[in-house]
Parts: C-alpha cells; structure tokens; sequence
C-alpha cells in the first residue's frame, strides 16, 4: 500500500509548517547576553520594586539601579501625559554592565534592558547624562507599545500597524531628546550631501521627520495617529497618518525631503568649506574604504597609524602602519594628496606609503605613538576577565613587530605616551572614569593619577611638551563636558571651559614658547564640531566654521599646523591641515524661516532633567534578591486554527535568563492512510537557562521532532520521541572577537521512529527494504539513549563574501558519542571535521577534512556510507535540525559503499563571477556566483573513490540573504579522465564552509 507523490508533498507541507512553529516558540528576543553567547552566571542579581517599576541589577551598580529606579518615577507621567495615556503595567527596567556597549533596547512586553556604563556617550549627550536619556527614551517606547495595543495579541497588532521604524524612533527623541550635533545634525549633513536621505537611519531621520510633523500640524496629530483604529479596532499607521496630517506618508516624506535639503544646502552656501580652512589631503588606507575611524602621525610624519577599512567586503577595521617609501617614484595609488586650495584638481608632492596590517578586528578610534615613534598604543575591542567584551589597550613595537596587552578588564581608552614613555590612559567602572598611568618597561605596575567618583566622564587626554600637564575633556555630575587640565605635580585641577555645549579634544600648541602652550579644542558651540582655541588669559577665539564639522586631531610641530578630521561625505581619508593661529568671525546664517521653523519646534510638554533627583529617594530598603520564578513574563502565545490547530506559548523570566516554551497542536489527515502511518497529535516543551551555570536548555518532544535525508535513492524521514538536553560553554582568550571556542555536551533519552520513501512511495513492506537490493543498510528505529562531547572552533574574520565566497578563516570540529540502543547493544562514534580557506589573489583555495568512525553496534542509518544521493545544504551550512548530511565524491557513479570508517577530503579552487541576474520573484532572487576547480577522496574502510571535475554555484536569496546555494557541474573518477570518458553532469545543492 502506498500514497501518492501529491499527497506525499502535502504530508511534508505540514512536518514543515510544524518545524516552522517550533523555531518560532524558540525564537527568542536578542537579549543583553545573546550577542556574546556568555551568561555570565557569576552576578548576583537583585531587583528594587517601586509604585511602577521593577529595577534589576547585579552587584556593584546598587547605586546606578537606585538612581535609575528615581529617573524611571519621575519621567514616567510627563511620558504618559504626552500620549494621553492615563495608565500603564508595571515595567521591568535590567540594568547591566556584563559588556561595554553603549546600547538599551525596549520590548513590547514592558522590559527594557540597558548597558549603564558608559563613557564616551557624553560626546553626543551635550550637557546630559546617559543614565538619564537612556531610561527616558527606552521608557516613551515602552508607552508607545501600549498606546497603540488592540484587542490583537503582541506583536502580532505591532505587525499589522506597519509602522516605519523612523516613527517608533522618531517620537521618542522628539519626547525625550534634544536636536544635538551628533545625534541628528552631522547625520542630515551627510545623507544630504550623500543623497542617501531615504535610507537614512531612522534613529536620525525620524526625529526630523516628528519635528516636522509637530510644526506644520501640531502634537496633538501624533497623538491623534496613535488614537487611530481601523473599522476592525486595530492600528494601523498609514491610514492613522492620513486622518491625523490630511496627508499620505508619501507625500510627507517628499515635502520632508524638499525641507532638509533646502535647509541644509542653504546653511552650507553660507558656511566655510575645507578648502577655506586650511591644505586638504587624503590618508592612503585603500581606494575601497568606507571608514577611516582614526588615525595618528608620528612627530616627523613618516609614519602613519589608521584604523579603519582597508577593503568594502570587511565587516571589520584593520589597524594599518603607512610608511613613507623614498625607494619608489611618486606615480602610486597609496599616497597623501595635498591640494591646493585654489584649485581642488591640483595635486603635488605625492608621497608614497608602504602598507602594513598589524592588527585587524574593532577598535577605539583614539592611537599614540611614543616619542621615538618606536611604539604605538591603541585600545581593541576583546574578550577580557569571564568572557565579557571590552575594550582594552595594546601596545605594538615596530621594530620587532609584536603586540602585546598592556591592560586586563580595565575598559581602557584613550592611551597617550608621556616624554618618558610612560603611557597615560582612562579607564571607566560602573560610569566612573579616572585617568591612570603605566609604564612599558613595568607593565605590571598601573598607578591611578585622579580619584573622581560617581556619574563622571573623561575623554580624549592630551599631554604638553613638557610633559607636566595633561588636558583632557571631562563631564562630572552636571553633565556638561569641558576642558580641564591636570599639573601631573601638583595633582592641581583647572577647568578650562564652561559651555553647556560640548568641549573635547584638546590639542596642546607650542609655536611661540616664551608665552607657553594654548590649547585647540573642538567645541559644539556652532552646532557643529568646529575647533576653537584658549590661551593662557582664557581668551576663547574661533579657528574654523565649517557647515559639516571638523574634528581636531594633533600638532604636528614639525609643520606648526593641526591636522584635522572632515566630515566623511566625499571619502573617509580626507582631513585637513589648518594653521592653530587662524581666526575667523562665524557667519549666523540668514535662511527663510520655513525652512527652519522644523528644527525650532519642539513638544508642548517637554521633560525637564534638571528637575531630576537621582537621589530623592532611598529605595534601599525596597530591594530584594532576585527570584526568577517570581518575575515570570508571558512573551507571545499563537493558534493557527488550520489545517488542524497548532498552538505555542513563550515565557521567560524578567531578565530574560530563564526561557520556557511550548509548542503543541492536532492535524486533521483526510486520507485513510496517513491516519494510519502518521501521528496527528504532537508537542514540544523547551527549557533554556542563562542564569546559573554554563547556558544549558532541556527540550522534551513527542511527534514534532524530525529529519529528512535522502537515503539510498529514497527519502528517510525520522522522529524522534523523547528528552534531549544540551550545556554550551563559549571562550575566548581575548586576541579578537573572530575566534571562538565552543564546547558543547549533548545527552538523549528517545525512541527513533522512521518512515522511508521510495518512487514517491512510502514502503510498509520490509521485503522492499532488502539491503542486497539497495545497497545501503535497511534504516532501524528503535530506543536510543546517548551523552555526547563536541569541541568546535572557529576563525572567520566577517566579510560580505563569507555568504557565497569565503575568502579567509578556518574551523575545525570533533565529537565524541557513546550510545545504547534496546536489547543493551552499544555503539560508539568518533568524528573529525576540519576546513579552511585562504586567498591567492582573485582565487580561493578551500580544503576539507573530515573523518568519522564507529565502534559496537550502531543504528545501520548512522554507519559510515557513500551513495549516488544528493546532499541537502540551507544556507550553506552542514546539515541542520530538520536536513542531514549525504557525503560522496562528486561525479562518482556506482554501487553504495558503507562500513564503520570513513575519510572524506576535498580540495577547490573557487573563483567569484561578475554576474548577476537582476530578477526578483517574491523576494527571491538570484544572487553571486562561482567557479571552481576540485578534486574529491573518500575512503569507505579500504574501499576508495579520488573524483576531479568542475562546477558553478550560485547563490539563491531571500530578501538579500542567502538561503540555499545551488551547483551545475562535471565530475568523474580519475580513471575515467585518463580514459577520455564523458564526465557525469550533475545539479545539486552545494556547500560554502561546513561549519
């Protein structure tokens, strides 16, 4: 008895509709741990519960989550009053300091987590502070959320609202942010100068975009569009819009175009260019950079210190050394361009520059070079004490070409050498900075030059010729960040500067000696970086206007001119020269005020944080430890009441370490025979704890968990029924975050069940399943019971061609299994699987090693064995939950050989095609391609295949990524090439990197 090949698909339709409402109960929200993969489990976390709000933290930021929980009290009615809103749940606020990363996020469950230490926040927060504007701005999401929820469970309504992310975004800078240079302004300048406005981030154009909203129709149309609800009670944005403006979005978008752009062109016509300034020339990092974060001469300009992209296909920076070449003529590409600012055409004195990769991964913008140009200090971004990511500083000698750490978990930033080599940073703990000093010849020894305490910030320190005086930028409790300068004899403190805009990156300047050193500083003061000077009296003069910003860097004495950073509208190597006893008058621009009256307008009801008491309750004696079980919270449930009812539920606890979900449904079978063959009742329950311990997860299944491989020119389909539980342990030794170790322990208590297909058949007869007739063995279900070690690890620098080309990156991957089937019959299984790429110029060699061995006595299914069948390859990547993989050499035609040991190696040569194929269908198009060259080995005990041939892939996209890689090729066993046969033509899915 068999079914048909239509129903057959139907049956598999619904195994993938069930898999797909699996990995949606399992889909979690990315949380603060999930980037990184580490729990953490060494905090101990406690939780303050005030009248609307309850605030989790860990140890050591008691102080922060008290400030918090004050902040949170006192910004939450003026938010509500701001929408309208009279009432809302209560709110879990998760403050953490796990990573350094300058982040918070809110989810629509009324949880909002956020990174508290900060530091070099205070250079877009203007007088602010971020403990302040993070829980503000995180909050009005939150209130967003609820004023427009309907009857429709979450996030269901949110996806049916269609909102644009510039709206989420943009009303919560408009309720809770000011319109700053490094918030807004700088980011309009360059997407307008870019022409990239529709795509500009909506963190940036969605505050425009409200301010514009409120000042041709007034708040109350937010709060209008927000009230909106359909003729079916839901929210939906577009049609909300048109109601509250009388307007489309369309058409608003185009009249916010036409404002911006007649804005700032119009205020850029009035304003000095780079040209004015000062010599402006370009660094030579790469003809292809997009970014150029920072970069540092040496005293006699010889040397060039850059961090940034050297190539447009890196996900990553590159820390490269540029040394000037008098070996060579001057006709290179990787060279300063000076041009003279009369003509922008005319270049002279092209220096040539050697390049050199020292370092490679994500770094902080601010280097220094020792004053023998011998050293260069810079602070990376690492895996530092219990896997947490922060930045740290190395140090690089050239003249044995050796970095090494010079600091451990310190969050440090900012090095910068004194006369005597010694190295003077900033570190920051718990939003606390302090200025520290090491020495390179005892690295050991750190000494703590300031003792500042509570919400202060130090950024970007400079050090006089002298070496007696440091001036750096600082912002203390009030939130203003200034110029104050430190005598490193007297430990005397002057503050320099008083502005409520931001004043940073002084720059000691020694010309004239006999009347000492002014300092150039970059200040907001013009709403825009420009750079200002103070002498010794504190006369403030202004240096520059320029209309996109610019950014001091250093003196370079050698020339008495500052060096300085632009704007990156035209390419990110461009800075400029600029002579520190420049004096200009600024210009107020005269612009018609329809055109500014947007950037003016501001909401009726504003909050004022200088009303904020971060102390004005001590909710010290409201504070608990913290219970898991006692803060649970329901994530999302669904019912898909066709073609049966498949329903999951979500839950985790307030900090988002302890997940639970269930997944659970019936299918209504029309045949007789499926009824028969097939259950129509299945369910999952599923356990992940990142709390205590390693991250480890307990999964129990009946009905719903499969996988298909194809098997002896057939179809296998298996489930297994039962308890699967899993602990992952994830390090790094801290060198850089591409590299990561991974052990995995696996354990298994289930009954294996298979069904085989063969001829769109399913086989219920077991004389039809005859090894001597088929080859493979005959597939057994059955008890099994095993514990498994895997040890993975892997090195990939991230690029664009890791999804269809790698260029680069190895991984290597073994695993241990021992079994017990029924009857108590044992089995053990060992296995090894390497891979690694490397690029020979426009060419890829990539290898593949991979053994496997099996003792005792085995599932037949899981013996080692090599058959005509395809393999099955999603996005790239070996086998999957639901996809096993089938491993033969390609182009090998002939009977299927198994046995208990099995070696496969492959060697390619790939070469990436200039072709695409512009067709998109349903957000499925067709996307990069390749050639390759490859020869194929597989031993099967002492039975061996060696296969040669060539193929092209292809990459097939789902909107833009990758989901499946298909090959055409030509293959055979090296026998027949020798004969001049025809080699075998094959189509099947292919494989980038197995892992």
């Amino acid at each position: 008895m068999g079914i048909s090949f239509k129903n057959i698909l139907g049956y598999k339709l619904v195994i993938f509709i069930i898999f797909c409402a699996f990995l949606y109960s399992h889909s979690d929200h990315q949380l603060t741990w999930m980037s990184s993969g580490r729990v953490h489990s060494e905090f101990d976390w406690h939780t303050i519960k005030t009248d609307n709000f309850n605030v989790h933290y860990h140890e050591e930021i008691e102080s922060i989550a008290i400030a918090g929980a004050n902040i949170a009290e006192k910004v939450l009615p003026i938010l509500l009053k701001q929408v309208e809103l009279e009432s809302i749940p209560k709110i879990d606020i998760i403050l953490t300091t796990e990573d350094e990363v300058m982040n918070g996020f809110a989810i629509y469950f009324n949880s909002t987590f956020i990174w508290v230490d900060q530091n070099d926040a205070a250079v877009w927060l203007e007088n602010k502070k971020w403990l302040e504007q993070v829980i503000a701005h995180e909050l009005q999401h939150i209130v967003y959320f609820n004023k427009v929820k309907t009857w429709l469970l979450e996030p269901y309504s949110l996806g049916f609202s269609e909102t644009p992310s510039w709206f989420v975004e943009g009303i919560a800078e408009y309720y809770t942010e000011e319109w700053r240079p490094y918030r807004s302004e700088i980011r309009h300048k360059y997407n307008v100068l870019k022409n990239t406005t529709s795509s500009m981030d909506p963190h940036h154009d969605g505050f425009s975009k409200i301010k514009l909203m409120a000042s041709m129709y007034g708040d109350s149309s937010i709060v209008k569009l927000l009230n909106y609800r359909n003729k079916f009670k839901l929210f939906n944005f577009s049609e909300g819009f048109k109601e509250a403006t009388g307007v489309s979005v369309k058409q608003f978008n185009e009249h916010w175009r036409r404002t911006i752009n007649t804005y700032y062109y119009g205020y850029r016509s009035q304003k000095e260019a780079y040209e004015d300034i000062g010599l402006v020339s370009k660094l030579p990092i790469g003809k292809l950079a997009s970014l150029t974060s920072g970069f540092k001469f040496t005293d006699d300009s010889l040397n060039i210190a850059m961090i940034g992209k050297d190539n447009d296909d890196n996900y990553y920076n590159s820390l490269i050394i540029a040394s000037v070449d008098t070996t060579k003529d001057s006709d290179s590409k990787n060279k300063i361009e000076e041009v003279d600012n009369s003509n922008i055409e005319k270049k002279k004195n092209p220096v040539k520059f050697n390049k050199n990769e020292i370092d490679f991964g994500n770094f902080h913008s601010f280097l220094s070079w020792s004053n023998d140009n011998r050293y260069l200090a810079y602070s990376k971004y690492h895996y530092a004490n219990n896997n947490s990511k922060v930045y740290d500083l190395c140090l690089y000698d050239t003249k044995t070409g050796k970095k090494k750490w010079i600091t451990e978990n310190m969050r440090a930033t900012y090095p910068i050498f004194t006369n005597k080599n010694d190295i003077i940073f900033v570190a920051h703990t718990n939003s606390t900075s302090n200025l520290f000093k090491i020495s390179t010849n005892k690295l050991e020894e750190t000494e703590q030059l300031t003792f500042f305490d509570g919400d202060v910030q130090i950024l970007t320190p400079d050090i006089s010729s002298s070496g007696s005086e440091i001036a750096f930028a600082m912002s203390k409790e009030d939130g203003n960040l200034d110029i104050y300068i430190l005598n490193l004899d007297t430990r005397d403190l002057l503050r320099k500067t008083f502005s409520e805009s931001v004043d940073y990156l002084p720059i000691f300047v020694n010309i004239d000696s006999f009347y000492g050193e002014d300092i150039l500083f970059t200040s907001h003061r013009s709403g825009v970086p420009n750079i200002f000077k103070i002498d010794r009296n504190n006369a403030i003069s202004q240096c520059t206007d320029a209309s996109e910003g610019v950014w001091g860097n250093q003196f370079l004495s050698k020339e008495n001119l500052i060096v300085a950073n632009t704007l990156n509208d035209v390419d990110s190597v461009r800075i400029v020269k600029i002579n520190p006893n420049r004096v200009i008058d600024p210009i107020e621009p005269n612009l018609n005020e329809k055109y500014v009256t947007w950037k003016k307008h501001g909401p009726s009801i504003a909050i004022d944080y200088d009303e904020i008491d971060r102390d004005k309750y001590d909710y010290s004696n409201l504070i608990s430890k913290y219970s898991p079980y006692k803060n649970m919270k329901h994530i999302t449930s669904s019912l898909l009441p066709y073609p049966g009812l498949i329903g999951n539920t979500n839950w985790m606890d307030a900090i988002g370490r302890n997940m639970f979900s269930l997944v659970a449904g019936t299918y209504n079978y029309t045949l007789e025979d499926i009824r028969e063959n097939f259950p129509a009742t299945f369910f999952s329950i599923s356990y992940t704890n990142a709390y205590n311990g390693p991250l480890f997860g307990i999964n129990y299944f009946y009905n719903n968990n499969y996988s298909a491989k194809f098997y002896d020119k057939s179809s296998l389909l298996e489930k297994r029924d039962g308890l699967y539980g899993y602990i992952n342990i994830p390090y790094n030794s801290g060198e850089n975050n591409y590299s990561n170790h991974q052990l995995n322990f696996e354990g298994q208590i289930a009954k294996r069940t298979i069904w085989i297909y063969r001829d769109s058949l399913l086989v219920e007869s077991d004389s039809l399943l005859i090894e001597d007739n088929y080859g493979l063995p005959k597939p057994v279900g059955g008890q099994d019971n095993f514990i498994s070690i895997n040890y993975k690890y892997i090195n990939k620098k991230p690029q664009s061609k890791n999804w269809y080309l790698p260029a680069q990156g190895y991984g290597l991957e073994t695993e241990i299994i021992l079994g017990q089937r029924k009857d108590n019959l044992l089995y053990q299984k060992i296995g090894l699987d390497t891979y690694a790429n490397y690029s020979i110029k426009n060419f890829i060699l990539y290898s593949r090693f991979k053994f496997e061995s099996s003792y005792g006595k085995p599932f037949p299914q899981d013996k080692a064995w090599f058959s005509e069948d395809s393999p099955i390859y999603v996005s790239g990547q070996r086998g999957s939950q639901i996809f096993g993989e089938n491993l033969s050499p390609r182009g090998w035609r002939g009977s299927a050989l198994k046995g208990n040991q099995m070696i496969f190696h492959t060697i390619e040569i790939r070469h990436s095609l200039p072709i695409s194929i512009p067709v998109e269908i349903f957000g499925t198009s067709i996307g990069k391609s390749s050639i390759a060259l490859f020869q194929d080995y597989g031993l099967i005990d002492t039975n061996s295949i060696h296969t040669i041939g060539y193929e092209a892939k292809v990459s097939i996209l789902s909107n833009s990524t990758p989901i499946l890689f298909l090959s055409y090729g030509q293959a055979q066993i090296f026998d027949r090439w020798v004969a001049k046969k025809a080699p075998y033509n094959y189509i099947q899915m292919s494989l980038i990197n197995p892992f």
